[in-house]
């Protein structure tokens, strides 16, 4: 019993020997906190003298409330002043570097330039800047092209490679339409033709042996011919039976000096002089206006074969087009050729033609011109379009595949070939001949 009092008597001790030292630490700890000065949090500051916490305020650069979080200025901002205020925005088309803390931080963005201090200026058409700063803007590289306010210059229609350049002409037999790192596109099925650097679809032509609209996927709308199809055995298509005009055609041909060699001449009395040569050029926006007894009249500059027509008219102005004569010949005087197709009657497949339809008109004819007249009152159209068909070979005779002349088709056994004028037909062999 005595021994386990001794014991219990050492213990107490021991503990307020402990609570005896805790007591004289935290003594130490307030005496020396009275005596110094704290440190304002991170990313504030303070006035001599400052004797509160709410004193240490937000530095330059950056902001919250005082004695509390900071945060940077964001990009595009700055903030002069400590204070609890929020960062001011640099002026339009100007940038800045997180936590600026001076209106000069803030500099012209990329593709802008500093046209005077504190005005930026964008990059103009074919230039680049791809730095911030009041650097002057660069001239695009060759075969490279871009927009205004432009960071980096692309490749140009008809050329292709990554942005910046160097660029390579699209190949033969392919496309590029818009600006840009995309690939070259292939000519649609059953065409080609298309020069090195071609640009538009419309530069893709229907091969020997096919028919139908140069330029046009099976799937694309607003068409009534179909895209360049295949003339199938026994069947041939002359190699100016295949579209003749139209989407060949390049910006103004024959009116202001063009020189596409693949347009076909053009003349009017008067042509509207919208971007791109009025009635032939592939686009339905650039309209041809006749007056009175006026014509137009395309030079196919070789005779061709055709099949059929297809005219867009001017959508606000139907009725102007219709009882137009489509005369097809060899004479440069329009009304001395064949009549081939009145406008505005019924299309070739018996329907009537609606406002706003494209007119499709059988029109069998061979020639070097075609002509459009109208008597009575103004014309307004906005393309004119000519196409071949498959013809048959003559009786008794066949033809493979993709044939591109009526020579392609060949007399069968037992029959040779006897020419007539322009003509020629498969006579049976006489008596005493043979023709394998």
């Amino acid at each position: 019993m005595v021994h386990k009092l001794i014991k219990t008597s050492r213990s107490s001790n021991t503990t307020g020997h402990m609570l005896r030292s805790i007591f004289v630490m935290m003594l130490v700890v307030h005496t020396a906190s009275a005596r110094v000065c704290s440190i304002c949090p991170e990313n504030t500051i303070s006035e001599p003298g400052s004797y509160n916490l709410d004193a240490c305020q937000c530095k330059p650069g950056w902001y919250g409330p005082n004695g509390g979080l900071c945060v940077q200025c964001d990009a595009g901002k700055y903030k002069t002043a400590a204070g609890s205020h929020i960062c001011t925005p640099c002026p339009d088309d100007h940038i800045s570097e997180s936590g600026s803390f001076s209106p000069r931080a803030c500099q012209c963005t990329a593709g802008y330039y500093q046209f005077y201090e504190g005005y930026c200026a964008p990059c103009g058409y074919d230039m680049y800047k791809p730095e911030v700063g009041p650097q002057s803007c660069t001239d695009c590289p060759l075969n490279t092209v871009s927009q205004p306010t432009s960071i980096v210059c692309q490749c140009m229609p008809g050329w292709y490679g990554p942005d910046g350049g160097p660029c390579t002409q699209c190949n033969a037999g392919t496309y590029k339409t818009a600006s840009g790192s995309q690939i070259c596109t292939p000519c649609p099925d059953n065409s080609g033709g298309s020069p090195v650097g071609s640009s538009r679809i419309s530069q893709c032509v229907c091969n020997p042996g096919t028919h139908g609209r140069n330029g046009v996927r099976p799937y694309d709308l607003g068409y009534m011919s179909p895209p360049c199809t295949i003339c199938l055995a026994d069947t041939y298509v002359e190699a100016g039976g295949m579209q003749t005009f139209g989407n060949m055609c390049s910006s103004k041909k024959n009116y202001n000096g063009g020189v596409d060699p693949q347009c076909p001449s053009a003349t009017a009395t008067w042509v509207q002089m919208y971007p791109a040569a009025a009635g032939n050029d592939g686009r339905r926006d650039s309209l041809v206006e006749l007056g009175n007894g006026n014509t137009w009249t395309v030079d196919f500059e070789m005779v061709r074969t055709i099949s059929y027509v297809e005219l867009w008219n001017d959508r606000a102005n139907t009725e102007r087009a219709r009882g137009g004569e489509v005369r097809v010949g060899n004479s440069i005087v329009p009304r001395e050729n064949p009549l081939c197709a009145t406008l505005g009657g019924t299309m070739y497949d018996g329907s009537h033609v609606e406002i706003n339809q494209v007119q499709t008109l059988d029109c069998f004819a061979t020639g070097r011109y075609l002509s459009v007249i109208k008597d009575g009152e103004w014309m307004r159209f906005g393309e004119m379009t000519a196409f071949g068909r498959c013809q048959n070979c003559p009786r008794h005779s066949t033809s493979p595949d993709l044939a591109p002349n009526v020579d392609a088709c060949r007399c069968m056994q037992g029959y040779g070939r006897e020419q007539h004028g322009d003509i020629w037909i498969c006579k049976t062999c006489g008596l005493g001949k043979y023709k394998a």
